[in-house]
């Protein structure tokens, strides 16, 4: 008779877990749904608005330590002119353009702003297009790592810094 109270007591004790889980879990759950609602507005007619035009940023001037200015992409990647070229003429082909790779302009230019009244593209051998200033292709020096670098300037006799 022992056992059997025992074994009751037990059984007891599980359903009291049971019934208290169960509690727990219904006042978890049983949260009221509240709906919010949002105020519809009517659209009036709309103002027209005319956007600003942007001019984008083709070029920095920057100066250099001795106070001489030159011309920079508008990361400030220093941009470079090679003596052999003439007015819209590449002669950078080939291997070249590993060391001097071109300032690559995605489409001819429309209007520049007046600061950069000299800035222009042409269209190279290779059916790309390249940005000028004052005719002559526009480069960077594969080598210049860092930001306002000018290691290419007067490479070889034949490159220099493009100046504004």
């Amino acid at each position: 008779m022992i056992q059997k109270q025992k074994g009751s007591a037990t059984v007891w004790a599980i359903v009291l877990i049971l019934l208290v889980v169960l509690i727990i879990w219904w006042m978890g759950n049983n949260h009221t749904s509240t709906t919010q609602t949002t105020p519809v507005v009517t659209p009036t007619s709309p103002q027209a608005v005319t956007p600003t035009p942007v001019m984008p940023t083709y070029l920095k001037t920057l100066a250099m330590a001795n106070g001489s200015s030159y011309l920079a992409d508008p990361s400030g990647r220093t941009l470079y002119t090679k003596l052999s070229d003439t007015k819209n003429i590449s002669t950078c082909t080939g291997a070249c353009l590993y060391v001097w790779p071109t300032y690559s302009a995605s489409s001819v230019l429309g209007s520049a702003p007046t600061d950069y009244k000299d800035l222009g593209t042409m269209k190279r051998g290779d059916g790309s297009m390249q940005y000028t200033w004052k005719g002559m292709p526009l480069y960077y020096y594969a080598k210049d790592g860092k930001i306002g670098d000018t290691l290419g300037n007067g490479f070889n006799k034949a490159w220099n810094i493009a100046r504004p």
